[in-house]
């Protein structure tokens, strides 16, 4: 018997993670098909309430084996055996009844709001963006491996694009050295420089950008990249950009598209499985490939 397809959002609860969770669901129900769509999310009363929203909007689809259901995933707890987020994958896994996860979607993420910055800002975003994605991509891995054609898709930014207007040429190469042959140990120091440096403000001196955020979502994307290489023929690696969306993070005046708009991409990431016939560990926008490096 066929293992029904699944799905792990993480910051499901709200913002484009609701509406990736949503769009996920409603293409498995357009079809009458089965599918588990899991909402990760920190909080349990936001994560119930937006699970509830979508159950409410599938109507008799969930009839038809359509089903949506919070877990608690925080990026930011520990992985070690009994603690938090090792908790949620023993519970995901009871829920797939042994069965593989096929698509993780890495949604949730952190951003300061106006011009702050400093070492506590950029710790604290790069902890969330790529640590926190890093570890729970590593604490899902061996449910991901039990499935055929595992994907991760890992929702970035274009502030994450290299680009010579913002690192010294010292600094681009050694993003894309540790994108083409590092670590994640490589990242984790590259990016413990730019917290030093964030912190005694000697940032321009060496070359780096006054743009935490940028800076954790170019580290993000080269995890994308060392995962694909890790991982190459057994998961499928994706990084995209869902545009500049309102939401709580980016703000609801400015931005141009709705969240709901922004997630049109990591939806179309996460259903087509034809896409690992793609080289893995590539970066997406708008439903195309474009470049990391410029």
């Amino acid at each position: 018997m066929t293992a029904t397809p699944s799905y792990l959002v993480t910051g499901a609860n709200k913002g484009i993670g609701f509406y990736i969770a949503r769009g996920i669901a409603q293409a498995y129900a357009r079809q009458n098909a089965p599918v588990t769509v899991l909402l990760g999310a920190r909080n349990p009363e936001l994560g119930k309430k937006a699970e509830a929203e979508i159950n409410k909007e599938l109507g008799g689809a969930v009839q038809n084996g359509v089903k949506v259901q919070f877990v608690r995933v925080d990026l930011l707890d520990k992985a070690g055996p009994g603690e938090g987020l090792q908790k949620s994958v023993d519970e995901i896994g009871g829920i797939l009844g042994g069965n593989g996860l096929n698509v993780l979607v890495n949604n949730a993420g952190h951003a300061y709001k106006g011009d702050a910055f400093g070492r506590d800002v950029a710790f604290n975003t790069i902890q969330t963006n790529l640590h926190g994605t890093v570890r729970v991509t590593q604490a899902f891995t061996p449910l991901l491996l039990k499935s055929s054609g595992a994907r991760v898709v890992n929702v970035c930014s274009s502030a994450g694009l290299l680009d010579s207007r913002k690192y010294s040429p010292e600094l681009l190469q050694r993003w894309q050295e540790i994108a083409e042959k590092g670590s994640y140990q490589d990242v984790d120091k590259l990016t413990a420089e730019f917290i030093e440096a964030a912190g005694d403000e000697s940032y321009q001196a060496k070359g780096w950008p006054r743009q935490t955020y940028a800076v954790s979502k170019a580290a993000e994307i080269t995890a994308t990249k060392i995962g694909a290489r890790e991982h190459v023929g057994k998961i499928w690696f994706s990084a995209c950009c869902p545009g500049w969306c309102k939401s709580d993070m980016a703000g609801w005046d400015r931005p141009t598209k709705t969240a709901e708009q922004g997630s049109e991409t990591p939806v179309w990431l996460a259903l087509d499985g034809s896409l690992v016939q793609n080289p893995s560990g590539r970066m997406y926008r708008e439903g195309q490939e474009i470049r990391w490096a410029a």
